[in-house]
């Protein structure tokens, strides 16, 4: 289906956003809803509609079941921003109000709390799944929503990140790659209980190791001795 997509001083309709939905019967009124999107920018959703969460997946020419669809337990709704698959601007000149991060966002979230609205579900908990440029529009959505009044239960994030941009080298980029990880594995458990069990101190700690160790090691790796590069490989497990 289409949802308008209308101007906020004028009510104005200046485009409308296409959807799948699969929405299963049922009278719980707690029966979660997500929102899919792909990224790009000008990315529509059949990669993750058909390659990861759709009921059915592509394999070659054919459909075929797809065992792992969370749709069991969440109704999912598929969203193609503007300019992709068969969402449009109304016209030409309305275009620019949505090939944008902020515009984006913007349409994005008027898109949720309309089809909520029209599907009487904006009681339900709802959750919006991103990937890749996706999850920078899954960022500005749930700001923008939680400003309106709409609660967000989760996010997921698929296969996304911040360049650090061409300007920082390669190997400090590949360095610097280390303290986030290493507060993931912090957070999910994995972290060896002689890094402690405090955050800051765990990003700190492999933040140094990353600038004084790891990216010297990187810049001179065909100057390692084995065991240089084995003492590497162990400390940068123990981190992540």
């Amino acid at each position: 289906g289409l949802v308008p997509l209308t101007d906020e001083a004028s009510s104005e309709v200046h485009a409308h956003m296409f959807f799948t939905a699969y929405l299963l019967k049922s009278s719980d009124a707690a029966r979660p809803i997500a929102f899919v999107w792909n990224g790009g920018p000008g990315a529509p959703s059949n990669w993750l509609h058909f390659r990861g969460f759709g009921p059915r997946l592509l394999e070659g020419s054919a459909f075929v079941d797809n065992e792992d669809t969370p749709l069991s337990v969440v109704d999912l709704v598929f969203i193609d921003p503007v300019g992709t698959s068969f969402s449009r601007p109304e016209k030409a000149e309305y275009a620019n109000e949505y090939f944008s991060t902020v515009g984006d966002a913007r349409a994005t979230t008027q898109f949720i709390r309309t089809w909520l609205k029209l599907h009487h579900a904006d009681r339900r908990p709802v959750f919006l799944i991103g990937e890749s440029f996706g999850g920078f529009r899954a960022g500005g959505a749930t700001e923008r929503l939680e400003a309106q009044g709409q609660h967000v239960s989760g996010v997921v994030l698929i296969s996304g990140g911040v360049a650090s941009g061409p300007l920082i080298p390669k190997d400090v980029r590949t360095a610097l790659v280390t303290p986030q990880r290493a507060a993931t594995a912090l957070a999910l458990g994995k972290a060896p209980s002689d890094l402690g069990t405090n955050r800051v101190a765990v990003v700190r700690a492999a933040t140094q190791w990353s600038l004084e160790t790891y990216l010297p090691a990187l810049v001179n790796a065909d100057k390692l001795t084995d065991a240089e590069r084995e003492a590497v490989i162990k400390d940068l497990s123990r981190f992540t």
